[in-house]
């Protein structure tokens, strides 16, 4: 996550974007969330786990426009829901509806946890 937080607001912006291949298919989403930071867990030690309700609005090129909800929970948790508006060329007999999704994920917070371990010498 790239993420901005403006200066003496609890209110940060997380753009972002994804690109998938997969054979001759590619596919790519682009958008950003604005964030609104509930609390920061801890003052004294330095370390920030923080919570935050965020909106976003993201295009997936050539096909709909996702709106999203979510609520992070100290940066461990995520619990959101979305929803996708169809603007390809089936909005006609779609007539604009997408699909609901709901999403839970866990963040391990380890980012050597999936590196791969230098070979014994």
């Amino acid at each position: 996550d790239l993420l901005y937080t403006f200066h003496g607001t609890n209110i940060g912006i997380a753009p972002s974007y994804i690109l998938q291949f997969q054979g001759k298919n590619k596919e790519l989403i682009a958008g950003t969330f604005i964030k609104y930071y509930i609390k920061d867990d801890s003052k004294y030690t330095g370390i920030i786990l923080r919570s935050s309700i965020n909106f976003g609005a993201f295009y997936r090129y050539g096909d709909a426009l996702i709106l999203c909800v979510n609520f992070d929970k100290r940066q461990k948790y995520s619990f959101g829901f979305s929803y996708d508006v169809n603007l390809s060329g089936f909005s006609k007999s779609t007539y604009l509806r997408g699909g609901p999704e709901f999403t839970i994920r866990y963040n391990t917070g380890n980012a050597y946890l999936y590196q791969k371990r230098p070979k014994a010498e």
